[in-house]
């Protein structure tokens, strides 16, 4: 394992100001996660306290250069082959911003500890298309349509909602995020790929009924048929 030499820096950032993008958890397994890269989009890492994350660059993509806003936070080292860093938190409750150069592009991530259903100990980069994020608000003048919720309280969000094309999930600040998935076509579960905006969990599409896993806790919403 060799380390770059990480340089100190401070941030300004703006507060939910930029959209932030979230990896996808398997369905095997929500601890190994999935994300398609977007330019000049950042991607919040959560990794359990006491414990490492992996996060893995596209094959044949090198890393030049890493860069972490605290290193008494995190901790990040690059592994042998120069594709991948393994990420660990120096106390309980930390947060940075770490920036990545490769030989291909660059890379920001907000980092953070936590112990929900967003938190992962691999985190890798596929291929995928790129899109363009939507503002975390609704069409102006679309009707909202609600949703029904049911099952375990604690994973339920605090407010669901969509305008005909997108959906809409707020929670609470400092609540363990529950893994969210759609009831596709056929009826069974499938991963939802959304990204989080100004505190809101943004899906770029609308499923008749959704699914909350955190742990054992389970919750559903199912859409409502007008508008609220």
């Amino acid at each position: 394992m060799k380390r770059l030499s990480l340089t100190l820096f401070c941030l300004l950032m703006p507060a939910a100001a930029s959209a932030q993008l979230a990896p996808v958890p398997s369905f095997d397994d929500p601890r190994m996660q999935t994300i398609v890269y977007q330019p000049n989009m950042p991607v919040r890492l959560v990794v359990f306290p006491r414990a490492s994350l992996k996060l893995m660059f596209h094959p044949g993509e090198h890393i030049t250069r890493v860069v972490v806003s605290d290193g008494a936070a995190f901790t990040a080292a690059v592994l042998e082959r120069s594709d991948a860093i393994e990420l660990a938190p120096m106390r309980n409750g930390a947060s940075a911003t770490m920036k990545v150069e490769t030989d291909q592009r660059s890379y920001t991530f907000e980092l953070q500890t936590g112990e929900g259903l967003a938190a992962a100990y691999l985190v890798r980069f596929v291929p995928g298309e790129t899109v363009a994020v939507s503002a975390a608000a609704p069409a102006p003048d679309a009707p909202l349509i609600s949703y029904r919720l049911q099952g375990d309280r604690t994973v339920r969000p605090d407010r669901l909602y969509d305008d005909g094309t997108r959906t809409f999930i707020e929670w609470s600040r400092n609540r363990a995020l529950p893994a969210v998935f759609g009831i596709g076509p056929g009826g069974s579960e499938e991963v939802v790929a959304g990204y989080m905006r100004d505190d809101v969990f943004v899906i770029d599409r609308i499923y008749n009924e959704l699914v909350f896993r955190f742990d054992k806790e389970r919750a559903t919403a199912r859409r409502e048929s007008k508008p609220s």
